[in-house]
């Protein structure tokens, strides 16, 4: 059975960050999608574990941004 999570974190600049999902997966998470609310400065996702989700605002530095992530794992 698949689990899902989303939310959405408010990041800045190009150092990535990593925030806590609300709720762990019980294995590695398999896939991840996200949008933005700026999408000419290039946000991503740099990578998720079972617990966390690392994010990065883009590559302009100090530019805040809006990044919605939704990960599907069980």
């Amino acid at each position: 059975m698949a689990i899902k999570q989303w939310g959405y974190e408010i990041v800045r600049g190009t150092t990535p960050v990593s925030y806590d999902l609300p709720i762990p997966f019980m294995e590695q998470p398999f896939t991840v999608a996200i949008s933005t609310g700026n999408s000419g400065n290039h946000a991503s996702c740099g990578g998720f574990t079972k617990t966390t989700i690392i994010l990065r605002a883009g590559t302009t530095a100090d530019v805040w941004d809006t990044i919605g992530f939704f990960i599907i794992g069980v």
